[in-house]
């Protein structure tokens, strides 16, 4: 040992040992460069791992694909095929590994799986994007539980919850409540973890209170109904095909969640009426034979509804009504919206919605021109719905014109319930933010200074910052 230690041209024992290591180290990765490449192109293209049987003696020759129908999955046939077109490291390392270390086991799978995805965490919490990660629900649904669960996550992500500020969920009982919601929860572990609803939700549930005006509730499933029409059979398709105009959008289900998918899906059939209707013709009349009787008969029904003056009277004052909504719903659910942003689009929405109720004689003769220049194209008469002395399932205004029916009926009811809404659901105060948190403040009796200091300084930039990072 003296004499080796003494002899300068060879290394010492430490460094061979520590030489050996590395390289064995390196060695061994190499081996789990091809396994993991093959469990990261699977996962990102949402391909299955395992077949029907997955054990190593359902395994083919190594290189080889599997002959016989045993279903050993994408994973293994995936390795081979790689190792078949010129892989020699894992072509050398599976065969001639001992049968505990081929890293290829339905087991050593998911723990290499579960190291991929500690990895992608840690980088997103490098990161700190808007997203981390989902959390699974496993002990219940109820508040206590969910809200177990998201502490647990905080935790496990090593996030300070005490450092929490807000928090952001839809309108659920679980989610929401008072007393027993995952908000009132949190909230009694950290007091300043306000909870502010969805502005995009609120804003759907404003909206979908449209549909307590029942000649809103109508137009809108009878619209849903005529798209899932076209939805079915492609031949049905393919006779509205033959009559919409170059450039105008194809029908879109309007059986969606988000409002935003069934005002869209609204603009999209009001802009197709006329190519509908006469797609419906085609379809009821049925001259050629070339359509079965279920759908000539559903086609005769639809094609009567849209006959109908009332029909086309809704569906044009509402899409009118709903113009307003439009645009701020689908700004609400951009990334970078700044609650004083939505506070002043929700309050000019408030104005306006205030305006169209104070002017609604105005309004309402210019839309109603528009539903009865598209009822004059179609051949389709103005008729007033016929009105008794007491109706329970369908609108019963007293009014002396066609016209001022259809503004009672429509117009002044969902105005109503719009205005309502969002006097009811938008009344949070800005300030209120900055009192609740004046505590965390370096210096709170400066904030207005501070304030305006900001406006000033984003009044001289060229380029305005869009979310709070970039700030």
């Amino acid at each position: 040992m003296l004499q080796s230690r003494s002899n300068s041209k060879k290394n010492l024992i430490e460094v061979d040992i520590d030489y050996l290591r590395k390289k064995l180290i390196i060695s061994n990765r190499n081996k789990l460069i091809l396994i993991i490449k093959t469990i990261i192109f699977l996962g990102r293209n949402d391909i299955v791992f395992r077949g029907h049987r997955d054990d190593s003696k359902y395994h083919p020759q190594i290189g080889e694909t599997c002959k016989d129908n045993f279903g050993i999955g994408n994973f293994v046939e995936l390795l081979n095929f790689c190792i078949k077109v010129g892989d020699k490291v894992s072509k050398h390392h599976i065969p001639s590994a001992p049968k505990n270390a081929t890293y290829i086991s339905k087991t050593a799978q998911n723990e290499l799986i579960e190291c991929c995805e500690k990895t992608i965490e840690e980088v997103l919490i490098k990161k700190f994007k808007n997203f981390l990660w989902f959390i699974e629900y496993k002990s219940g649904t109820t508040g206590l539980s969910l809200a177990q669960n998201i502490i647990s996550a905080t935790d496990d992500l090593g996030l300070d919850i005490q450092k929490c500020r807000g928090q952001g969920y839809d309108g659920a009982g679980a989610m929401s409540g008072k007393l027993k919601g995952i908000s009132s929860r949190v909230k009694l572990i950290n007091s300043k973890a306000i909870f502010v609803h969805c502005a995009c939700l609120k804003l759907n549930l404003v909206i979908g209170k449209s549909c307590n005006v029942q000649s809103v509730r109508n137009a809108l499933d009878q619209i849903k109904d005529i798209s899932y029409f076209f939805n079915l059979p492609p031949k049905r398709a393919s006779c509205l095909n033959k009559f919409i105009f170059p450039g105008q959008a194809k029908l879109i289900d309007t059986r969606r969640t988000r409002w935003v998918q069934k005002l869209k899906g609204l603009y999209v059939f009001f802009d197709n009426y006329i190519s509908v209707f006469h797609s419906m013709e085609e379809m009821a009349y049925n001259e050629g034979k070339s359509y079965n009787i279920d759908t000539s008969s559903k086609a005769s029904c639809f094609l009567n509804l849209m006959k109908n003056l009332s029909f086309i009277v809704s569906l044009v004052l509402t899409k009118q009504i709903m113009d307003y909504f439009y645009a701020i719903t689908v700004v609400l659910q951009t990334k970078a919206f700044d609650i004083s942003q939505q506070c002043n689009e929700i309050n000019c929405l408030k104005t306006q919605s205030l305006d169209l109720k104070k002017n609604i004689d105005v309004y309402h003769n210019q839309w109603y021109l528009i539903a009865l220049d598209l009822a004059k194209t179609l051949d389709i008469s103005k008729v007033k719905p016929r009105l008794c002395g007491r109706q329970v399932y369908r609108d019963n205004y007293p009014s002396d014109t066609v016209s001022d029916y259809f503004k009672y009926s429509i117009i002044s009811s969902l105005l109503d319930h719009l205005i309502n809404e969002l006097e009811d659901r938008f009344d949070e105060d800005f300030m209120e933010l900055l009192h609740f948190n004046i505590s965390d403040m370096p210096h709170p009796t400066s904030i207005r200074a501070e304030l305006d200091l900001w406006e000033t300084f984003g009044n001289n930039q060229s380029v305005i910052p869009s979310t709070i990072t970039e700030t």
